[in-house]
This record gives C-alpha cells, structure tokens and sequence, in this order.
C-alpha cells in the first residue's frame, strides 16, 4: 500500500513508520548526560568576610589548574568563615578541586614574590603542596552519586 502526497510523492508507511518507532524506542533507552548526583562540598577556614570564594572544579589531569580549563567554576561572595555548596547533575567520573579566597576581588590567587599564595587556598584531600602546586592525581577524588567533601583553606 502506498500514499500519494501529491503527483510525484508516494509514501509506503510501513517504510516510514518503523524508522520513526525506532528512533522513539532509541531515545527512551539512551541513558541521559546529566547523572543523579549530588556533590556537598564544604570550604572552612576562611580568613575574612570580605571577596570572594572561587571553586575550580577539574576533570582532566592535563588541565589542572589552568585558567580558563575548569570543568566548573562557582564564584560566591564570602558570608562566613565556612562556607557550604550543593552542586548537583556532575557526570560520574574523576575530578580534582582547587578552591581560593580572592579577598580582594580581583579574580586572581594572588601570590607573594615566591610565588606562594598570600590568600587562602585548598585542594581536594586537603593536599598541602610543598614547593610546587599539587598534581591532579594526588587530589583526585572518583564521584559517585553523593557525596561529601571537606577543603580547609591553607592561610
């Protein structure tokens, strides 16, 4: 059995109707990009209320603290000496957090004539680097569904 659309048109619809079935069954199954996860990280220590609270979150060990590379980055005003977030829909997989306290406001972690940070700064598992910024695979943290998170800022 065929239809004719117009003159020059006919459709047979068994030929249309199961792609169109399948594409509708595909869509169904296909599992969704954004995963049911919920991540509860809490950052203390922080020195004043004043600034901002910068938190850089990376997926990729090549990345990792490059400007501009984050995965996710959440700039909050500082109301506290800690300070909670809730951020949810991230994709299970690896990912390492840097996070600083930008007193001033400027978007940067400033740094000393060493190169040492004269504000506030943390990492995922609390690193504490030693003469050179921390390495992703020493930060990393492997996330599945919830979980929680603790970062104290080193002054």
């Amino acid at each position: 059995m065929t239809l004719k659309i117009f003159k020059f048109i006919s459709i047979n619809p068994q030929r249309v109707i199961m792609p169109v079935l399948w594409i509708i069954l595909m869509s169904t199954i296909t599992p969704s990009t954004k995963q049911n996860t919920l991540l509860i990280l809490e950052v203390s220590n922080i020195k004043s209320v004043r600034g901002n609270l910068v938190v850089s979150i990376y997926d990729k060990k090549e990345n990792f603290l490059e400007k501009g590379f984050e995965f996710k980055k959440m700039i909050h005003s500082v109301d506290g000496p800690a300070m909670t977030f809730k951020i949810e829909g991230l994709p299970l997989r690896e990912y390492s957090i840097a996070t600083f306290h930008d007193e001033n406001a400027d978007g940067d972690c400033n740094l000393n004539f060493l190169g040492v940070p004269i504000e506030g700064y943390g990492f995922s598992n609390n690193l504490r680097p030693i003469f050179s910024a921390p390495k992703f695979e020493k930060t990393k943290f492997d996330l599945r569904h919830t979980q929680q998170l603790h970062i104290r800022l080193i002054q």
